[in-house]
């Protein structure tokens, strides 16, 4: 069995595209992910920026958070080319494995994106999205919080920094592969739980693009 992590940044598809921004609101500008092995250990990584095809620029906001300029996504793939490659990477190791994202909504952000973009969840795609799992919910269980936490603050729970830098997809994806690999030593995890009470009335210290959005109001059905 693998573990595939990934996280994408997203960036609002422009207000004169009515239609479409009901169907996905935003698009993904860049894709993250690594793969672990079943021994939690990292032994591929995926990163691509995507070129937006309802988006001009990236506004200077999301520049700011993410470091994604227009120039960079301008010179990328188109999302179904990305989407392509990404689905192959992971095939690379076999059929045998789970895909994992910190929050729902990466995966609530691939569906509605591949039907706005008329790509059909089929084939490789199929087994990817059906096979996706919310980590952070996983882990808000295990640590018995009622109420969903940032990354960075669950590795901070378990006494470990962020690593690299966030808000870029890779790095994201990464982080939440270690926070998955400390939570499969059991006892390990049981020892690091014991620090939980400092953070009870902890509140999120950063979001992911994707908690920026209600995609409560969008389509979320295959």
């Amino acid at each position: 069995m693998n573990y595939i992590f990934i996280d994408f940044e997203m960036h609002p598809i422009d207000k004169i595209h009515k239609e479409e921004r009901r169907i996905a609101y935003t698009e993904i500008i860049e894709f993250g992910a690594v793969i672990l092995n079943e021994k939690f250990e990292e032994f591929a990584e995926f990163k691509s920026y995507v070129h937006p095809q309802y988006s001009a620029e990236v506004l200077p906001q999301y520049t700011k958070l993410t470091h994604i300029t227009t120039a960079m996504v301008h010179k990328a793939e188109s999302f179904p080319v990305v989407l392509k490659k990404f689905a192959d990477w992971c095939f690379q190791a076999g059929d045998d494995f789970k895909v994992y994202a910190w929050s729902e909504n990466d995966l609530a952000q691939l569906k509605n994106e591949m039907r706005l973009k008329n790509i059909p969840a089929e084939g490789k795609y199929e087994k990817i999205v059906t096979r996706w799992y919310d980590f952070q919910k996983e882990y808000c269980d295990l640590i018995k919080l009622s109420k969903p936490i940032s990354l960075s603050t669950a590795l901070e729970i378990l006494g470990e920094d962020f690593s690299g830098a966030i808000h870029d997809a890779l790095w994201d994806a990464r982080n939440t592969a270690r926070l998955f690999a400390l939570s499969q030593d059991h006892e390990e995890f049981e020892e690091r739980k014991k620090t939980l009470c400092l953070f009870e009335e902890a509140t999120p210290v950063t979001v992911s693009l994707g908690e920026l959005f209600d995609f409560s109001k969008l389509h979320l059905d295959s």
